[in-house]
């Protein structure tokens, strides 16, 4: 199989488990950045344990891992955007940095703009790709 290369997008979804609430952000960007900034704290200080319930539901999870080549920029300048060129999924247990790294070195070539979220598991990226990130604190 030929490798993705050029611009990659790769990301997790997350799908069964827990149910989640919709997507939809009311909240004003200084509350964003508190609820961030809370979560942040929680998760240093100590993390609570999961009830006996949502371990069940867990265990039922799965990553749904997206990589997508886009197509390179027309060469006539124009703004046309013509979405991805191939896709590859593959189904994980989790979205940890040994799922990511080597899905990203088995299926994209080293050298290639890879574009992801800020999540731990990508944060080695960068030794083998041009490695850009999306704030979802700040932008979706």
């Amino acid at each position: 199989m030929e490798k993705l290369q050029g611009t990659v997008h790769m990301d997790g979804g997350h799908f069964g488990g827990r149910p989640r609430h919709g997507r939809v952000r009311k909240k004003t960007n200084s509350a964003i950045k508190a609820h961030v900034q809370e979560k942040l704290l929680a998760v240093q200080n100590k993390r609570p344990r999961k009830s006996a319930a949502n371990h069940i539901r867990f265990k039922n999870r799965r990553i749904v891992f997206t990589l997508r080549e886009l197509y390179p920029n027309p060469p006539d300048g124009s703004r046309l955007k013509l979405g991805a060129k191939k896709t590859i999924t593959a189904i994980c247990t989790a979205e940890n940095e040994n799922y990511a790294v080597n899905l990203a070195k088995t299926f994209i070539e080293p050298g290639s703009v890879v574009m992801t979220d800020e999540n731990p598991a990508y944060s080695q990226f960068s030794k083998w790709f041009d490695h850009k990130t999306v704030r979802h604190a700040i932008e979706f």
